[in-house]
């Protein structure tokens, strides 16, 4: 079999183990077979999501094995005789066939490797992986076990006592990680699609403007289980909290169009652009971003009304601009831009997108991104849309009106419309 990708190698090196959503970043731009290969010699040192991460990226899905068990190990017929001391393991040829009872203990080493903290690196098999064949780096393997064990056994051999004691680290961790993210089913137990979502109960809504209400309400409501769709044979799956400050994740928001947002704990920022550009993303309409490294990124809230006004299918049917000519970090302020505000108010009709300018310079203030699913109601006097929208703590729907907006709270608006 060949050998692990460089890259991979280099990661295995200086990551830690198992390998999360994150640490994708230097693998994104090897090629399909590449990846193949970490599928097929190194799926016991995936953490969970990267099952669905190598999909996307080309590796068919059925190439994934189930990651190895200690119960894998305990029923498998060579192991056993391993166990009994009725059989060992030797360094072969490179040129003899891949053994699978090497192989099984290839595994079983990466897993313990990927699931153990604190395991020796040597564990990993960096360079060939679990290929079944026992060379160097796999008696390098039996040789850092049998330091950590204490086992008193022949150098470069897998015996009787090496076998006890790599079952043991194993049994500690018994299953390993779910490669693909949590599913959300319907009864037939198929994972739904963009066209299968539960419109709104409002028939005048267009089919794309019903899935932009229906997918933006369905993520917001996504609180205990996940919220999960297919987009063109890709999955994609979301809690409430993915977009709350700060994260409670570590890993790779992704969205349709190579969109990537990398998550970790303790790193703190707004994310209403990213929750709302994923919700067009989802629903298949244009929506404009823009590269950042090997990824794809939204604009920020206060560039993205006017750059989502000017694509495909879009019209912007609002834009007020408050801001003081003598000072235009602050608002003018008045009877006549609250009467603006108002009028735009009780115009928002659900899918359209609402985009506002905080006070501030621009781009260290910040700014919001909304998307309606429900418009105010006639007798509201604070002419309240219900929105769904990425607040503190996780994506909710919550009416936002003129207590929120108006008298200077926000500077600039717009109001998006998909009319495609």
């Amino acid at each position: 079999m060949p050998s692990l990708p460089r890259e991979f190698y280099e990661l295995i090196r200086d990551a830690d183990l198992p390998l999360d959503d994150e640490s994708s970043e230097p693998l994104e731009e090897l090629s399909a077979a590449q990846l193949l290969i970490v599928a097929k010699q190194a799926v016991d040192l995936l953490g969970a999501g990267w099952g669905s991460l190598l999909v996307d990226l080309g590796v068919p899905r059925e190439s994934l094995a189930r990651p190895l068990s200690s119960a894998d190990l305990r029923g498998d017929a060579g192991y056993q005789s391993l166990l009994r001391g009725e059989h060992r393991l030797a360094p072969s040829s490179a040129n003899d066939p891949a053994d699978p009872l090497v192989l099984l203990v290839q595994r079983a080493f990466q897993a313990v490797a990927g699931r153990s903290p604190g395991a020796p690196k040597e564990f990993a098999l960096p360079i060939w992986g679990a290929d079944g064949s026992f060379g160097e780096e796999t008696a390098k393997a039996i040789t850092a076990l049998q330091r950590l064990r204490a086992i008193d056994g022949i150098p470069n051999v897998f015996a009787q006592g090496e076998a006890v004691g790599l079952l043991a680290m194993l049994s500690a961790y018994p299953k390993g990680p779910d490669l693909f993210a949590p599913v959300l089913v319907d009864e037939g137990g198929v994972v739904p699609t963009v066209g299968q979502l539960t419109l709104p109960e409002q028939a005048e809504l267009s089919p794309a403007v019903a899935r932009i209400v229906s997918i933006a309400t369905a993520i917001t409501e996504a609180t205990s289980a996940p919220f999960t769709i297919s987009v063109q044979g890709k999955v994609y799956t979301y809690k409430a909290d993915h977009f709350g400050v700060p994260p409670a994740y570590k890993g790779l928001l992704r969205a349709p169009g190579g969109i990537a947002y990398g998550l970790r704990p303790g790193h703190e920022y707004w994310k209403c652009n990213i929750f709302g550009g994923t919700v067009l993303a989802l629903a298949e309409v244009p929506v404009p971003s823009h590269r950042v490294g090997k990824f794809r990124h939204f604009p920020r809230a206060e560039r993205f009304g006017e750059k989502l006004g000017r694509s495909r299918g879009w019209k912007l049917v609002h834009h007020l601009d408050h801001r003081d000519p003598a000072n235009p970090e602050a608002a003018v302020l008045g009877e006549a831009q609250n009467a603006e505000i108002r009028a735009m108010l009780a115009d928002i009709r659900p899918g359209d997108v609402f985009f506002a300018d905080n006070p501030g310079p621009p781009g260290s203030d910040g700014g919001h991104t909304r998307i309606c699913i429900a418009a105010a109601a006639a007798d509201d006097p604070d002419v309240a849309p219900l929105f769904a929208q990425a607040r503190r703590e996780a994506a909710m729907a919550q009416r936002d009106g003129m207590m929120r907006v108006s008298n200077g709270r926000q500077i600039q608006f717009w109001v998006v419309r998909y009319v495609g």
